[in-house]
């Protein structure tokens, strides 16, 4: 399953704004050397894709909020264009979707991710846009 994305790299100052229309509180991340960065940059854009298109995801947009917000603030920290960002990250997580294993393999990582952003001062505090 292939989609091309349009990814917008616009961030608010510590807050993600979703399409529901929220902002949350985004995390301060810990000093990560460039690897560990697309590590967890990788790991964001899997758990937004499968939370969004495998069975029992969430519609949540706080989360979607706090996920993609972050996702963004490592891609510009890495200073990836729309494109870039797309190609190394999103179309290879909506690859993974092709394969039947990566629901269930990948659905019970997202909370844990979740919370590691809570952890790192991020929220669910969603505050409505007027």
């Amino acid at each position: 399953m292939r989609f091309s994305l349009v990814l917008a790299l616009c961030l608010t100052a510590g807050a993600a704004q979703a399409d529901g229309g929220v902002t949350v509180p985004l995390p301060t991340l810990p000093p990560m050397t460039q690897g560990e960065q697309e590590h967890l940059l990788m790991q964001l854009v899997v758990a937004n894709v499968v939370q969004s298109n495998c069975p029992g995801g969430s519609d949540n947009s706080a989360e979607w909020a706090l996920l993609t917000g972050t996702a963004d603030l490592i891609a510009e920290s890495l200073g990836l264009d729309a494109n870039a960002y797309d190609d190394r990250f999103y179309h290879p997580a909506f690859d993974m979707l092709d394969k039947p294993e990566t629901c269930a393999r990948e659905m019970p990582r997202v909370q844990p991710l979740i919370r590691r952003l809570i952890a790192w001062g991020g929220s669910l505090d969603a505050t409505p846009i007027e």
